[in-house]
């Protein structure tokens, strides 16, 4: 009985950390400030803010589009990005697409 109740103790231990980590998502700002094709491949520079007080973590995940049509998907991320800093990344295509569009999102966040 006693092993049930500290895996559930730990258990909530883990949602709790994994809520905090989330809370951080609504905190950073994406903008796309350019996209471009180079060497057959979409790419997206990428403006990350952390709006928070905390030093964070942040990956960001863009999708590519033809028209309205999905071509492909990347990722990047930030690594210790400061309080009220920004950073700018590229994100590239994994896939060699013709594109028009790009919609980035903060896929994590946290410290």
């Amino acid at each position: 009985m006693k092993r049930s109740a500290a895996l559930f103790v730990v258990a909530l231990c883990g949602l709790g950390r994994t809520a905090e980590a989330e809370s951080y998502v609504d905190r950073v700002n994406v903008e796309t400030t350019r996209l471009y094709v180079k060497d057959e491949r979409g790419r997206a520079v990428v403006t990350v803010t952390n709006n928070s007080s905390e030093t964070l973590d942040i990956d960001v995940s863009c999708t590519f589009f033809m028209s309205e049509a999905k071509v492909g998907m990347g990722s990047n991320s930030v690594a210790r990005l400061p309080p009220r800093r920004s950073d700018t990344i590229e994100v590239m295509d994994r896939l060699t697409q013709r594109l028009d569009a790009v919609r980035c999102t903060v896929s994590n966040a946290q410290k």
